[in-house]
């Protein structure tokens, strides 16, 4: 970071929480902007906030904090904070002795990869969608049916009892819509969330699927990629069409029903080329309606290894926080895989949930993998169909040993690093060491996060 220099990292404890004598909680850190200028950062809502150095020192010595403190009242709210100075983040005496608590037997969240068939080819697509040869060839998977068996998934629900589900696929899960209604069924979905991760096209050409996901309180996630050009370059139709005009005809359709706010997010993907045009394309997607908004780097896998070129990093981490900046002051919740996750600091994948040791994905070979892509080192486990009856058999060890071995202090690259991320996404690091245990996708995109948090605060800082 070379434009802001780290004061120090403060270890804040919750004071009344028994659980915190020893663990590393890094939820606020301190930045020299000046002489006499300190900024405050806390990824837990990407707030921020300017202290002179008596304000510092009073929110370093001071257990309890007063919230009135000019430009700390968003901050800190009415937490009651133990903040201690410590030179690069934590003890080492703290992170040899903690050891993160993880049950693997308790599942929390199930994605079921719906479908293989797609109506587009996206350029970029991870899993091959709408190819399921390719799926098979790539990702080295056998057995593999174009949906997901609804009677397999339901026996899945039942034996996890997950608090949440993503309707998801290696394609487009509303392919297979009649198989979503038959799990639907089977699911109350007051009591459990579920959301369905689309392309936002197959259902444009209906107005049973839109009624059915709102009457249903299903959350719809679709993928859009913003500015038309953009979409219909990176995410045309299988004959060859760009897919814009059948998307918004969708987002349409949703309005029908309440605010699109209430019933939909939204997520682009950026690729080269659409760095300068972030702050353009979460306006163009703001003006749609949505007012949460994913920005995520194109991964460099799947098609995209043959139809992508790398991002510049650099520049992209520079437009994303200054979008997440701008998104802050206009009400627009801007979720990138650049600054912090707020939801799972300490765990793997920058809070995607999976190599924390509680997300579990059902795919349409009947495997279950601690990761949405279905690579052979994420298998953890199998469920098979004898007439009537299912066996799951899961290696818990495994998971296990996944989440232990992501565990944000663990990974090499991550303990000195002022970016508490999450350590990344597995399957990338994995893809680009070759193994799990180190932190970030690769070296550019870590020092694009650093970048990122530096440009974050310049351009956040509340006045």
């Amino acid at each position: 970071m070379k434009q802001i220099s780290l004061v120090n990292l403060g270890e804040i404890r919750r004071a009344s929480a028994k659980n915190f004598p020893r663990k590393i909680n890094p939820q606020l850190y301190f930045f020299n902007l000046g002489e006499d200028s300190i900024c405050a950062y806390t990824p837990a809502g990407n707030v921020t906030a300017t202290l002179t150095r008596e304000e510092y020192e009073f929110v370093r010595n001071n257990r309890i904090v007063n919230s009135n403190i000019k430009g700390m009242a968003a901050l800190i709210d009415s937490f009651l904070y133990d903040a201690q100075p410590i030179n690069l983040g934590y003890h080492e005496s703290d992170v040899l002795s903690f050891k993160p608590t993880i049950d693997a037997t308790k599942i929390k969240e199930l994605s079921l990869i719906i479908s293989t068939a797609c109506d587009l080819r996206c350029r970029y697509c991870f899993a091959f969608g709408g190819e399921s040869i390719e799926i098979e060839k790539q990702k080295n998977v056998s057995g593999l049916k174009q949906e997901l068996d609804p009677n397999t998934a339901l026996y899945a629900i039942n034996y996890f009892k997950p608090a949440r589900i993503t309707l998801f696929g290696w394609g487009e899960p509303t392919m297979a819509f009649s198989n979503i209604k038959k799990i639907v069924s089977g699911i109350d979905t007051e009591k459990t969330k579920v959301e369905i991760v689309t392309n936002g096209v197959y259902f444009s050409r209906t107005e049973e699927i839109v009624k059915y996901l709102v009457e249903h309180n299903i959350k719809i996630q679709i993928s859009f990629d913003g500015l038309p050009k953009f979409q219909d370059t990176n995410r045309p139709m299988s004959n060859g069409i760009g897919s814009s005009g059948e998307v918004l005809k969708t987002i349409n359709e949703i309005k029908k029903y309440g605010k699109l706010e209430d019933l939909a997010t939204v997520r682009a993907t950026i690729c080269s080329g659409m760095e300068d045009y972030i702050l353009e394309s979460v306006d163009y997607l703001h003006d749609l309606g949505f007012d949460i908004i994913g920005i995520q780097p194109v991964e460099i896998s799947g098609r995209a290894i043959n139809n992508i070129k790398p991002l510049n990093m650099s520049l992209f981490a520079r437009n994303v926080a200054k979008a997440i900046a701008y998104g802050k002051r206009h009400g627009i919740n801007i979720n990138s895989r650049v600054l912090p996750a707020s939801d799972n600091w300490s765990m793997a994948c920058y809070g995607c949930g999976f190599m924390a040791g509680y997300t579990l994905a059902l795919g349409p070979d009947n495997n279950f993998y601690s990761c949405d892509d279905p690579l052979p080192i994420f298998k953890v486990g199998t469920i098979s169909r004898h007439g009537s009856d299912f066996e799951v058999d899961v290696n818990y060890k495994k998971i296990t040993d996944f989440a232990n071995r992501r565990y944000i202090l663990n990974l090499d690259n991550c303990r000195e690093c002022p970016v508490k991320c999450g350590g990344g996404c597995a399957k990338e690091s994995f893809s680009y060491y070759n193994k799990i245990d180190v932190g970030g996708e690769s070296e550019e995109l870590c020092n694009a996060r650093q970048e990122a948090l530096a440009e974050y605060i310049k351009a956040a800082v509340i006045e």
